[in-house]
């Protein structure tokens, strides 16, 4: 039914007239819709599910006190109760098969067809391509970026995916050191939590420990990767590598992750600074440091002499000065970052 009622939006996408970039925001918003449809489906499909399970519960207890007010022998009640049991687990895997199938139905990816494509007609429009995978991490795109359906894909698995094997198929180091590499950062981070609990660590049996954690690490980077896990990292490298360079080929595009969803956003760079400069206009809390001098320790002087006042004024204890006082390992200014709020109906930016 969605993919039906799909073709005749896919046809006024691929009209000649539409800009590029407004062709690519439609895009998005009708991909977003389409999830977020079937994800609505999905959860009236659950709700009536869970709805029919519990009339169906409720039915059976009221039989059985029936049945028990009737005083039936002890055959018929052990009849009556496989019965149910049974009924349930029916019902489980009914609810399981429904589940399976819908998320097939809905899956999104089509497979890219080996055979050549055939010429396409004079007045024959291209259909576009719309996402209508069920998922969380769906990227904002409000640029023309020709994205493949496997960058999409990429872009759709979010910013905390990591592609596996990328020490031994990515890297340009050699074994040993990326060996060395990764006991070094394991061994400090564990050094450093056993030295803020007082523990100590230099004697045989520390020593021993991380012995064997080097050798742990040596046998994980020397076990042969299997193939098809090897097959998959070296595609989506690629994919990823094919993702970099579309970027670097377009100065004019930024990508950046959202402030609520932290999903990527994919806009024009004119667009990002041009909401920037009005944000920081209308709220007058930034200002620009173009002299090159840090204003930081201008601030810090401020509320320390403050501080000092106020303790003097005996409004603040000693105490509480301490408490108040900014410390100088966490102390930086405020930073515009920009991320956009992509929840917004009309994107803007906020601050961090």
């Amino acid at each position: 039914m969605i993919n039906q009622s799909l073709d005749p939006i896919q046809n006024l996408l691929s009209h000649p007239i539409l800009n590029g970039d407004r062709r690519a925001n439609l895009i998005c918003t009708c991909s977003k819709t389409i999830t977020q449809y079937k994800f609505d489906l999905m959860t009236i499909n659950l709700e009536t599910i869970q709805t029919i399970q519990q009339e169906q519960r409720e039915l059976l207890v009221t039989l059985q006190n029936q049945l028990l007010k009737m005083t039936p022998s002890e055959t018929l009640q052990q009849i009556i109760t496989n019965r149910r049991q049974n009924m349930i687990q029916r019902h489980e895997i009914q609810l399981q098969h429904k589940l399976k199938t819908f998320r097939r139905s809905s899956d999104g990816l089509r497979k890219i067809n080996k055979k050549k494509k055939k010429k396409q007609l004079p007045g024959h429009r291209s259909k576009i391509f719309i996402y209508k995978t069920i998922t969380a991490s769906s990227p904002f795109i409000q640029v023309d970026c020709q994205l493949t359906p496997q960058q999409m894909s990429m872009l759709i698995k979010g910013l905390k995916y990591v592609i596996p094997c990328q020490n031994q198929l990515c890297s340009r180091q050699s074994i040993d050191a990326i060996i060395h590499e990764q006991y070094e950062n394991i061994s400090t981070t564990v050094k450093s939590c056993l030295r803020d609990n007082n523990i100590f660590f230099a004697d045989v049996r520390g020593q021993y420990a991380f012995s064997m954690l080097e050798q742990l690490i040596r046998d994980i980077y020397s076990k042969p990767i299997p193939k098809n896990l090897s097959n998959r990292a070296k595609y989506e490298y690629r994919i990823v590598r094919s993702i970099q360079c579309l970027l670097k080929r377009r100065p004019d595009i930024v990508i950046r992750r959202t402030d609520k969803s932290k999903v990527f956003y994919i806009g024009k760079l004119e667009d990002f600074e041009r909401k920037s400069r009005e944000y920081m206009e209308t709220t007058q809390a930034y200002e620009e440091i173009i002299d090159q001098h840090c204003p930081l320790a201008d601030n810090l002087r401020a509320v320390q002499t403050f501080l000092d006042f106020l303790m003097n004024r005996h409004a603040l204890t000693k105490k509480q000065k301490q408490h108040l006082i900014p410390k100088l390992g966490k102390l930086e200014l405020g930073h515009y970052h920009g991320l956009p709020k992509a929840h917004k109906v009309i994107y803007i930016l906020s601050t961090s």
